[in-house]
């Protein structure tokens, strides 16, 4: 609605003035990646959110891996929706490496299917479904996966049309 329009917006020019205060903070970039891609602005999304990444702290204080690995795996779903897949894969395998979780683990997947790499998403998925980290949406891409799997091996190669 107009409405919604206009308080993102508003949103993203409140991020601009936080960034002009402190513009070494990763947060307000990585809202205004969020607030442009609800306004369908995914290029503008992208380059926020790869400033968010240039000033990402490359350490972090003890305790904060949990808030620093929840922050990436927001980079992560941002990269993913805005059709990155490789950044996507590449923010969720530093989330989980901060803070191991089977969510980024999931976001790895999700990726790697979109790159077409369906044996390492397979491996991942399985690692999951053994920690027993799985979620249905894990155990459905999986349950895809091996039927595609099964589906191209039965099927006829050559099969010519009649």
């Amino acid at each position: 609605s107009k409405a919604d329009q206009a308080a993102l917006e508003s949103a993203i020019k409140d991020t601009d003035g936080l960034i002009a205060y402190d513009p070494k903070r990763f947060q307000p970039y990585l809202l205004r990646a969020r607030f442009l891609l609800a306004l369908g602005r995914e290029d503008e999304s992208k380059a926020s959110a790869a400033q968010a990444r240039a000033v990402f702290p490359k350490t972090n204080s003890p305790g904060a891996d949990v808030d620093v690995a929840s922050a990436l795996s927001d980079l992560a779903a941002n990269a993913f929706l805005t059709g990155d897949y490789e950044q996507a894969l590449a923010d969720a395998k530093r989330a989980d490496e901060k803070f191991p979780l089977g969510t980024y683990k999931l976001m790895q997947a999700r990726a790697l299917v979109q790159l077409k790499r369906l044996d390492e998403a397979k491996v991942i998925l399985k690692t999951l479904q053994k920690e027993s980290q799985v979620s249905k949406e894990a155990q459905s891409l999986l349950k895809f996966l091996e039927g595609a799997e099964v589906s191209a091996a039965s099927s006829p190669k050559d099969a010519g049309t009649p």
